[in-house]
């Protein structure tokens, strides 16, 4: 289990990360800087009328500082999300029934080779595309 020193390290990582990212995507979208090759998600990526539509909107520096701060607020609400179901305080939606809580405990070099959590996100990204409802639009490009 982590102790109280390794949680925070963690969660202050965590939140430099979230910073990071909001700060350069707020200065793609306002043109500050290139729209970077999108990680997320697999297959996704820019169409050239969505990039050229970020390149012919421009911004002043108030509209970067909000933009940042939305952003921010976009990756830290899944993140809570993704903790609060840890905790067992939420329930995933396709549990199917009883959710417990879970702790992040130091993994073997056995479970290490056979279930790293980052790769799962990425991998899982599919299932979650075939399971949810169309809203008349996606962020990957695969086309169907």
């Amino acid at each position: 289990m982590l102790d109280d020193k390794q949680r925070e390290a963690l969660f202050v990582d965590v939140h430099r990360e979230i910073e990071v990212a909001a700060h350069r995507a707020a200065e793609a979208i306002t043109g500050l800087r290139a729209v970077p090759d999108l990680a997320y998600p697999p297959n996704g990526g820019l169409t050239p009328q969505e990039a050229n539509a970020l390149r012919d909107h421009g911004a002043d520096r108030e509209a970067v500082s909000a933009i940042r701060k939305i952003i921010a607020d976009a990756a830290a609400g899944p993140m809570f999300a993704f903790l609060s179901m840890l905790d067992g305080v939420a329930d995933p939606s396709a549990c199917g029934g009883p959710w417990g809580s879970f702790h992040i405990v130091a993994a073997t070099e056995m479970e290490r080779e056979h279930l790293m959590l980052h790769d799962v996100l990425f991998d899982t990204y599919w299932l979650w595309r075939d399971r949810r409802p169309d809203p008349g639009w996606r962020l990957d490009t695969f086309a169907d």
